[in-house]
């Protein structure tokens, strides 16, 4: 079971609470939380990733064990203290403005 915890707005289109519990068949990784977040979630396909390139929105940052994953390939697989539960998969979404 991934945790997975969302921003606020995300968190209201998904009408979910904090943290987001996910089920992950195979390897957990970006990719994979991704396709089970939206499959879960319809409201959220295409905001956290581009529908054609599948690559991350760039204001959206992804964090796990004290380390920023945004920068890893999609199907890198993810720490193993995500994928046991004993930490969350962390998504951040930065400001711009300007």
């Amino acid at each position: 079971m991934i945790r997975l915890i969302l921003p606020a707005q995300l968190r209201a289109l998904a009408r979910v609470g904090s943290e987001v519990e996910l089920c992950i068949q195979g390897q957990a990784t970006q990719r994979s939380v991704l396709d089970s977040l939206e499959a879960q979630h319809p409201a959220l396909r295409g905001l956290l990733r581009d529908h054609v390139s599948q690559r991350r929105r760039p204001l959206l940052r992804f964090f796990a064990c004290q380390e920023d994953l945004s920068q890893e390939p999609l199907d890198a697989p993810l720490p193993q203290a995500v994928t046991s539960g004993a930490e969350p998969l962390i998504v951040v979404a930065a400001i711009a403005g300007g």
